[in-house]
């Protein structure tokens, strides 16, 4: 696989995500096109997504990226994608070969991995930014650029500045699905945006903590989480047909917690009335993603939720464990959502993001 020298690529900012900065690399590239920049940088045809992880172009950006920016492939998916994330609901096993085959120079294209049931999912997959943050960034680094931060599934608020994310219009219906095209953040669609003086939301401040304290952590993986999961709910690890119903009566509280209001904002089937979906029961999120989620890979939202829902904090996420004698397990029922502690986020305010 041919390499870019260092010298050609623009360094990365904070919390830039590594399409960003080809994205920023194609700028100062005069002349050439988008497909010619891709192409010089080694990297495979393919949708640049802001939120996949799993196909040929982001693998193939990896080795290729890492070895012209001087850096490890580890650090640069750390740092700058949304795999840290991601790692709460892979296999230990699928990371492992990833990182050993990004590391001798494969794309690990061939172990690339779609999650299961997206389809069921509403969150905004496009490419959004922060107006507020695209301004600080012109000011510090003299350009804006895509945040990993804003990348987020399910994500709704900027965690820092807490504004509507700008990405689907609630005007029109544009949306930038791709970055193909190798642009930065700016209204593409002409239409007015969203104001809002209302704050950041407690899901809002937990999803980027956990992000921020994830790429430091080691060891994360489905295993753990579901480990985890299975203690604080009190059920048996691994669960067998006959404790289903077990898990029907704890998703019961999740609801009763979380509020279907609030799950509606992220699964289609708590959009339908009744408790079907599509002419058949509504799925159980806590027996999918705890009975059925290794050989395949369930989409993080999955365990996003039921994590928010249980009260776990970024720490204990990151660590892989909980004190079920502190209070984690879930109690019969509990009105609201929980305040997220979001002292990491709102420390990011000063321009320290990693």
């Amino acid at each position: 696989m041919r390499r870019t020298g260092g010298h050609l690529l623009v360094q990365p900012l904070p919390d830039e995500h590594l399409f960003s900065v080809i994205a920023r690399h194609h700028l100062v590239s005069a002349g050439r096109t988008a497909v010619d920049t891709l192409n010089r940088l080694d990297i495979e045809p393919g949708p640049l997504r802001s939120q996949n992880v799993f196909n040929a172009a982001f693998h193939s950006a990896v080795p290729s990226l890492a070895a012209g920016l001087g850096m490890s492939p580890g650090e640069l998916v750390r740092r700058h994608s949304l795999l840290p994330l991601y790692r709460i609901a892979l296999p230990a096993n699928v990371l492992s070969t990833w990182e050993k085959r990004w590391e001798i120079g494969d794309d690990a294209s061939d172990d690339a991995i779609a999650t299961l049931n997206p389809n069921v999912l509403c969150h905004d997959a496009s490419w959004r930014y922060c107006p507020r943050c695209a301004e600080e960034d012109v000011l510090r680094h003299g350009v804006e650029y895509w945040h990993v931060l804003h990348q987020i599934p399910g994500l709704e608020r900027c965690p820092l500045h807490a504004v509507p994310l700008r990405g689907r219009c609630p005007s029109c219906g544009f949306s930038q699905l791709k970055l193909n095209d190798l642009t930065l953040p700016r209204p593409r669609c002409g239409c007015e945006p969203e104001r809002s003086l209302s704050s950041a939301l407690p899901w809002d401040e937990w999803l980027g903590a956990l992000l921020f304290r994830l790429r430091d952590a080691e060891g994360v993986s489905v295993e753990a989480i579901v480990k985890m999961l299975s203690e604080v709910l009190d059920l048996p690890h691994p669960l067998k047909v006959r404790d289903r119903p077990a898990t029907a009566e704890r998703l019961k509280r999740i609801e009763a917690r979380t509020g279907e209001a609030s799950l509606a904002r992220i699964f289609h089937f708590y959009r339908t009335e009744g408790a079907t979906f599509r002419g058949r029961a509504r799925p159980n999120i806590v027996w999918t993603s705890l009975a059925e989620s290794f050989g395949a890979a369930r989409h993080p939202l999955y365990f996003l939720v039921l994590l928010w829902s249980l009260r776990l904090t970024p720490d204990q996420v990151a660590a892989g464990s909980a004190d079920v004698s502190e209070g984690a397990t879930l109690p019969a029922a509990s009105a609201g959502l929980p305040a997220a502690a979001a002292s990491e986020t709102s420390s990011r305010r000063s321009g320290d993001r990693q």
